[in-house]
This record gives structure tokens, sequence and C-alpha cells, in this order.
């Protein structure tokens, strides 16, 4: 499993309790998803605090091959009754609406 953040310190407290990879850079890149194995993920999760992040990240990820997709989103025109359904057109195997 690995983790990508622009915060240093975030990554250095999740190394601390978990057993896990962490990378400090921003997470819709490609090569920052290329490096970190995207394109051989069963599961890449986009949770930042941006929206726009979230979805670049697991489209980005979807083209570099990995299997499922999990998305947060704040904004509600992103979610379902908008004129574009975004979790079909990026093909989101779960879309989270956050309140």
């Amino acid at each position: 499993m690995t983790m990508i953040d622009v915060d240093r310190n975030r990554l250095m407290l999740t190394e601390e309790y978990f057993d896990i990879r962490t990378v400090c850079e921003h997470g819709a890149s490609p090569k920052v998803l290329e490096m970190a194995g995207a394109s051989h993920a069963d599961l890449v999760a986009a949770v930042t605090n941006s929206d726009e992040v979230n979805l670049i990240a697991v489209g980005t990820a979807k083209q570099l091959g990995a299997v499922r997709f999990s998305a947060r989103a704040y904004n509600q025109a992103y979610h379902k009754g908008g004129r574009i359904e975004y979790h079909n057109l990026l093909r989101i195997d779960h879309f989270t609406p956050v309140y």
C-alpha cells in the first residue's frame, strides 16, 4: 500500500503507526501515480480535500491501468442529479459524497 500526500508531517505520522510506503508529492500527477504503482493497483482511493484533484487522480490511475477506484467529493455538482454524472463518466466504483 502506498499513500501519496504533499504534507510530509502527515506522511511521517502515518509511517509511524502503519506499515505503509509514502510518497511526498502531488497525488494527481501521472509521474507520481506511476511511481507509486497505480498501474498495478487493485484500488486507488483519492480522498484529498480537493474534488478536482480526486477526480483527476482516479481518471489518471484508470488510464495507467488500476483496477478499481474510489473518490471523495464535497461539491454536490459532481454527484447524481446533475447533467453530467462524474462517477459514470470516469467509471468510479465508489464515489463518496461529503456533506
